[in-house]
């Protein structure tokens, strides 16, 4: 459907391709943030399994006693793979 100006008549925007534009612009970026994910889980393999690992949001460490509440590689593996979150102790 289109739009029309009130003084020329002449079409503004067509609604419906910009709505087509939009979903597709927000399929891409599921898909790429998903191929993101999915790379950062893969990787968990390739870390020593002696490594502690804690979840943050901005260098920020999640949960309550973070010191002694972490994941190894592994778990963090399973746990993002089978759940797709992971669980910090509040």
């Amino acid at each position: 459907m289109f739009s029309y100006s009130q003084d020329k008549q002449t079409p503004l925007v067509n609604s419906e391709l910009k709505s087509s534009e939009h979903q597709g612009n927000r399929d891409y970026e599921v898909s790429r943030r998903h191929r993101s994910q999915e790379r950062l889980i893969q990787s968990l393999f390739l870390l020593p399994n002696y490594w502690k690992l804690v979840p943050c949001i901005d260098k920020r460490p999640l949960g309550r006693k973070w010191q002694d509440n972490y994941y190894s590689p592994q778990s963090l593996f399973r746990s993002l793979s089978q759940e797709g979150q992971v669980r910090v102790w509040f």
